[in-house]
């Protein structure tokens, strides 16, 4: 006896299942406003980064303040509270993509990290930090986390969860 040509609904059904679990995979890792808490968590790195080398190159403390419910923060001189404005930014103060829905600060007591002229970073004027300082930046379900060493002023970005 011949057997049909064809598929049965038992293999359509296998079918879908393997698409089904291979789409809740990849989802997880598919582009898309998650990238947005990626790419706002690397620019805050590498503008604390770049305030850091900043105070050194120009021997002065730069101040970075975090205003957190405006999900911005500003670059000013220490000394005396001007403005300043780093390579290709029109403006001092920086704010963050509207798909991160908050910024949090742990051990940075007074909203904001001064880095002096050494590059080691300070929670107040002649106060070093006395461990690491973390901003955690999240929406969309991911959660972006920028840390300052207490040793050394440098800022160190872990993987995005």
């Amino acid at each position: 006896m011949r057997q049909p040509a064809g598929f049965s609904l038992i293999h359509l059904v296998m079918v879908i299942a393997v698409i089904g679990i291979l789409a809740a995979l990849i989802g997880e890792y598919w582009p898309g406003k998650g990238s947005v808490v990626y790419a706002s968590t690397q620019r805050l790195a590498n503008d604390l980064r770049y305030a850091r080398h900043y105070a050194i190159s120009h021997e002065y403390a730069v101040r970075v303040t975090f205003n957190s419910s405006a999900g911005t923060y500003q670059f000013t001189r220490d000394s005396d509270a001007s403005a300043i404005s780093f390579a290709g930014q029109q403006s001092s103060t920086v704010s963050l993509d509207s798909s991160v829905m908050s910024m949090s600060l742990s051990n940075l007591p007074n909203q904001y990290v001064i880095f002096d002229n050494d590059g080691k970073a300070y929670t107040a004027s002649g106060v070093a930090l006395s461990s690491n300082a973390t901003i955690t930046l999240s929406g969309s379900g991911k959660t972006g986390r920028v840390t300052i060493s207490a040793h050394s002023g440098a800022i160190v970005t872990p993987l995005i969860n």
